[in-house]
């Protein structure tokens, strides 16, 4: 008997002649009558053998009879695959046979198919998921998660075939195989099946064929733990592998004997070796094997997600050399028709690897998980939010936060954010942690950092026990620590030790202070292979005598860095893989060991593009640079735009110590970008503001005959004002306020002239309310015409004099001449308009356009925008968005795309450290000051705008953007977006 485990229904299989189901033919009487001879055949009828279905869902309970998905009532469906079995065993049934499996939770039962009489012979016996898992690991869907002492599945096909289709197993201890075909002469079929394995061995497979029991495989990916152990399938006899992915294992097949392992359209990915198989045809392989090859170096650039490994995701590139690479089904009949999601292979060629076609969405970015350290904290909470109490309180410490996410092998990136007035005093060991996927990133971040010099009101790790500040063996996933302050205060220990791993150890905008005793002991000692680089970093020493910036045996990369007050900036143990660039030995006797050394600043002018540094002072701009940790620029300093730039090196840091733009063919060399410029202080603005004048024409009365009436012209003199400002006395000059004759028709009449404002420093001066009254004017006589000039008010220029200071108030504003006839006259101000432009060169920025509900979507260029499902939407009232996009358009220079709602598409900016300026229409202007961090508001009237955190209510928010400058003149700002991370507020 036969046995497949699948994801579509069962039919031919090319050339494996299974005995088919039975067949009906009917041919009528055929009727001959002398020449010519007329034969007629009837039509030929095909019957299809009857199915017999039955259920297996996880969210059902044993004791079910497994002939509906219900998981109540005694119809209800098994409990588990090694129920259905038992049940089954003996059928026997002259029928096909499908087991439906669904569940969102696994099914943990080993199960054997031994001996069984499900079926007939000439029948098949189907196990498929329903639904599928859809081409990747779904932990939402059927799947066999087994942790016992067993094999997952072990078949002995005598009986009938079997077919698993679209089922997903797992091995979840390292001394089994997943499924293990013991023997049988009936064909077991694996169809759109994913194997994942926990091998101790190199020993233990996916699929282990221990018989001559044939087995034909395709559309299923082998996927192991680690390189070192575990093959994907083990073959003795027939063994038909097609369109298949073996991942991440020591052999991707293993042949043991026989030859009938046949190999085509596969790929082997990350693998220690390649395919052991008789005939290898159109596969990807690292070697080129077999005929028709493709020889596939580098992975990352076929495969459509990084984190192919975690996620068990296949899909391709649209740029991937994979398409239509291999054979395709009208040449080989064995090819499958359809691939792992059933999209149609058709034709001559088709594509080698589980997709036929490529990915082209979007890459939705990666799950981010967040915790907190804040020195400020008590020890026991879960790091889930940053407060000091309660039980989501943040950690207490570093050392707190590993030991709690030692094990957590999450397949997200995960960020640790530190925070903290006091020192964090406990060392900390990142050794043997599963804290997240093996292409994923754990960052650990000071939020916020030092600010470009050592800063003790920042977070900060200072270590005076006797051990490494921090110890680091990264072998799960690579680290990255980010404006991280680290003092070894004890002498004969590293500040930081790396001991083994293979994964990269970054350092970016951290300061080290190390106390060594020796010149052995180092800021970071590389004693491994293990690759780090370092970039916009500052090393610092206690003595010129004693100590080392970076001990290297290994892949190192120091760019943008210095290393100060040391007897060996960096030390060269072994390898010929460090490179230094952009980086300045300041203050050390001996320069950089390094196997390239390029574009740094040193005493005696090393490597290639030197720059020879005689006299620090001449170029640092705080003399007391070495206890400051702050090697800031002076104006001057040959440093600036003498290294290389992004442009020209990808390795340059895009961004220095502050977070300042580089780009270009050039860069500074060490960690700021940019020469600092001495603080200007600036008196406050004064502002002088006239009162409003008020003109009022009293009731004019008229009776009887026509009479001609002018008012003579009113002159009314203000008296002088005096504003004394302590401690100094401003004294305003006589304001001199003539009304011209007035004439007044109907109503009284009132006219008001607008505040004046003028700016002086530091001094304000009011010019008291002047109030001009016409007194009433009686005519009797006949109706009476009245003929007023129009009212001119002039407010005298203002001279104001603060010691010693002398400041000249330039003319008031003139009121135009008014006639004001019935009623009052209400004036409105012209409404802002919306200034918003991306200053950055938009050539050298990424952007995309996106889709919108012109039905609903409203907000302006400049305004930021909810990233949902790949849908641009509004930012919602009190929502805090989790994944933001800043909408440009076409407003200011037509550099920017289509901004237009009405074709359902407009543009995001997809890159970080762009600058924009924009004003009150799409940034909050309120509490702002240079360098604050801002977040995409909420409030009502101001969503997507940006906004300082004291304008927006409480609630977690995720920082986009920083101020760069503020102009109060024009009320504009000055942003820069930047690489986002969440606060709590």
């Amino acid at each position: 008997m036969a046995i497949e485990f699948f994801g579509v229904s069962g039919g031919a299989f090319g050339m494996f002649n299974d005995d088919p189901p039975p067949t009906t033919t009917t041919v009528a009487p055929t009727t001959t009558t002398a020449a010519p001879t007329t034969t007629t055949a009837a039509p030929t009828t095909t019957t299809e053998a009857p199915m017999i279905t039955r259920y297996v869902n996880t969210a059902s309970t044993a004791g079910g009879d497994g002939t509906t998905n219900a998981i109540v009532g005694a119809n209800r469906a098994y409990a588990s695959l090694f129920e259905a079995e038992a049940a089954l065993h003996s059928l026997n049934a002259s029928d096909n046979l499908e087991v439906l499996c669904s569940g969102a939770t696994a099914d943990t039962t080993a199960v054997s198919f031994i001996s069984g009489t499900y079926v007939g012979a000439s029948y098949t016996m189907y196990i498929k998921a329903t639904p599928n898992h859809g081409g990747k690991w779904n932990t939402g869907r059927y799947r066999l998660e087994v942790s016992s002492a067993n094999d997952a599945v072990t078949i002995q096909s005598n009986q009938c075939a079997i077919e698993f289709n679209g089922i997903q197993f797992y091995r979840a201890t390292g001394s089994y195989h997943v499924v293990y075909v013991n023997g049988g002469t009936k064909y077991s079929y694996f169809k759109k099946c994913i194997f994942k394995h926990v091998a101790s061995t190199p020993n233990y497979a996916g699929i282990w064929q221990n018989s001559s029991g044939p087995v034909k495989v395709e559309n299923c990916v082998f996927i192991g733990a680690s390189s070192s152990y575990g093959r994907g399938l083990y073959s003795v006899g027939v063994t038909k592998v097609y369109n298949s992915v073996f991942c991440n294992l020591a052999y991707p097949i293993y042949r043991g004997g026989g030859s009938g392992t046949v190999v085509k359209n596969s790929s082997v990915v990350g693998c220690a070796a390649q395919f052991d198989a008789n005939t290898i045809d159109y596969c990807a392989t690292s070697t080129g094997q077999g005929s028709h090859p493709l020889i596939i170096s580098d992975w990352s650039a076929q495969l459509y997600n990084p984190h192919y490994i975690e996620l068990v995701d296949f899909r391709l590139k649209a740029t991937s050399t994979l398409l239509n690479a291999g054979v395709g089904p009208a040449s080989d009949a064995d090819v499958p028709s359809e691939d792992i999601v059933e999209t149609v292979r058709s034709g001559a060629t088709a594509t080698m690897g589980v997709y036929e076609l490529a990915e082209t969405s979007p890459l939705p970015p990666d799950p981010m998980i967040t915790r907190y350290v804040n020195t400020a904290s008590t020890a026991g909470g879960d790091g889930t939010t940053n407060a000091t109490i309660g039980v989501n309180r943040a950690y207490a410490s570093l050392f707190e936060a590993e030991a709690a996410l030692h094990s957590l092998d999450a397949s997200a990136n995960l960020e640790v954010l530190c925070s903290g007035v006091t020192a964090d005093t406990t060392a900390v060991t990142f050794i043997s942690g599963t804290y997240v996927g093996v292409s994923y990133m754990m960052y650990i971040k000071a939020s916020p950092n030092h600010g470009g010099k050592w800063n003790a009101g920042r977070y900060r790790l200072e270590n005076s026990t006797a051990a490494y500040a921090i110890h680091i063996q990264n072998s799960q996933c690579a680290i990255e620590f980010n404006g991280i302050q680290v003092e070894q205060i004890t002498n004969n220990f590293h500040t930081v030790y790396l001991s083994g791993g293979t994964k990269y150890t970054y350092f970016k905008k951290c300061l080290f202070k190390g106390h060594a005793s020796t010149t052995t002991e180092s800021g970071i000692w590389q004693n491994s292979g293990s690759p780090i680089k370092a970039e916009n970093c500052a090393f610092v020493g206690t003595s010129s005598s004693y100590g080392r910036g970076i001990y290297s045996t290994g892949t190192t990369k120091v760019y943008n860095s210095v290393c100060c007050n040391l007897a060996y900036p960096t030390w060269r143990g072994s390898g010929v893989s460090t490179v230094v660039k952009n980086s300045s030995a300041v203050g050390c006797p001996n320069q950089f060991d390094a196997d390239t050394i390029d574009y740094c600043a040193t005493p005696t002018g090393q490597g290639s593009h030197p720059l020879t540094i005689s006299n620090w002072a001449a170029q640092l701009y705080n003399a007391n640079y070495i206890s400051d940790v702050d090697f800031s620029l002076k104006a001057t300093s040959t440093l600036l735009n003498a290294g290389v730039g992004p442009a020209s090196d990808a390795d340059v840091p895009s961004e220095d110590i502050v977070e300042t733009v580089r780009s270009g063919a050039t860069a500074t060399m060490g960690v700021y970008e940019l020469a600092e410029t001495p603080t200007t202080t600036t008196a406050a603005p004064t502002t002088t503001t006239a009162a409003p004048t008020t003109t009022t024409a009293a009731p004019t009365t008229t009776t009887a005959a026509p009479t001609t009436t002018t008012a003579a012209p009113t002159t009314t003199t203000a008296a002088p004002t005096t504003t004394t400002a302590a401690p100094t006395t401003t004294t305003a000059a006589p304001t001199t306020t003539t009304a011209a004759p007035t004439t007044t028709t109907a109503a009284p009449t009132t006219t008001t002239a607008a505040p004046t404002t003028t700016t002086a420093a530091p001094t304000t001066t009011t010019v008291a309310p002047t109030t001009t009254t016409v007194a009433p004017t009686t005519t009797t006589a006949a109706p009476t015409t009245t003929t007023a000039a129009p009212t001119t008010t002039t407010v005298a220029p203002t001279t104001t004099t603060v010691a010693p200071t002398t400041t000249t108030v330039s003319p008031t504003t003139t009121i135009a001449p008014t006639t004001t006839t019935g009623a009052p006259t209400t004036t409105t101000p012209a409404p802002e308009e919306n200034l918003f432009e991306v200053l950055t060169q938009m050539a050298t920025v990424h952007r995309v356009t996106r889709k919108v509900d012109p039905g609903n979507f409203i907000l302006v260029p400049g305004r930021w925008a909810d990233f949902v499902n790949g849908v641009i939407q509004n930012v919602t009232t009190h929502t805090p968005a989790v994944i933001t996009k800043l909408v440009v358009s076409n407003a200011s220079t037509s550099l920017y795309e289509s901004h237009d709602i009405k074709v359902n598409r407009v543009t995001t900016l997809e890159e970080f450290n762009v600058r924009c300026r924009a004003n009150g229409i799409t940034c909050v202007m309120t509490g702002l000051t240079t360098g604050a961090p801002l977040v995409v508001s909420t409030e009502p009237g101001d969503e997507g705008k940006l906004a300082v955190v004291s304008q927006v209510s409480s609630g977690t928010y995720t920082v986009v953007a920083r101020v760069v400058s503020i102009n109060i003149e024009d009320g504009t700002m000055v942003f820069i977006n930047v690489s986002p991370y969440r606060v709590i507020v």
